[in-house]
């Protein structure tokens, strides 16, 4: 936070050390009304150029916040094998490209995956207990799962996955969800 008092004749000074509850917002719009208040062209110019710098480091910031996607796994029948998920940004992707993808060895009914560093968006999820560990959705007569499977929503699709807009979801922070496997 800037301090100046015009009154007592101070010039202004930085004291970030007893206002570290200032959000980057408040530091902005401060630095910005000492702006004004100052008469010196040298000090105007500085603090311009402080109160652009903050400005950066706001919308910087603001462009790099992500969050943390736990998605719950629940409903796993046989103690054994590995959940295996993706995660996939956009319609365009999903269930055919650039997923996030994560293992996780089943450890009791309900196993949890962390996906850290999620950037805000539309998202959906795909999973299934992979129970025989051979890295693949085992599926029988006419490619129909052999292993529990599911979707996020716990969507469902009539003859295949469902579609996106059944699956979809907002990140936007940290966001907690669940899929039951069938």
């Amino acid at each position: 936070m800037i301090i100046y008092d015009p009154a007592k004749g101070q010039s202004p000074a930085f004291n970030s050390l007893s206002h570290k509850a200032d959000t980057s917002e408040t530091l902005v719009l401060r630095i910005v009304e000492n702006c004004r208040c100052l008469g010196k062209k040298s000090n105007m110019k500085k603090l311009s150029i402080s109160a652009l710098l903050a400005m950066s480091l706001m919308a910087i910031s603001t462009l790099f916040a992500q969050g943390k996607l736990e998605v719950t796994v629940k409903n796993i029948q046989e103690l054994k094998g590995t959940i295996r998920m993706s995660v996939y940004s956009g319609e365009d992707n999903f269930m055919k490209k650039n997923p996030i993808s994560k293992e996780v060895k089943v450890t009791g009914k309900e196993v949890t995956v962390v996906f850290e560093n999620v950037k805000p968006g539309e998202y959906a999820i795909s999973t299934y207990h992979d129970v025989d560990d051979n890295k693949e959705l085992d599926t029988g007569f006419m490619g129909i799962p052999q292993e529990p499977y599911g979707f996020s929503n716990d969507a469902r699709g009539s003859f295949g996955p469902p579609s996106y807009e059944k699956a979809k979801f907002k990140v936007d922070g940290n966001v907690k969800t669940s899929i039951t496997v069938q």
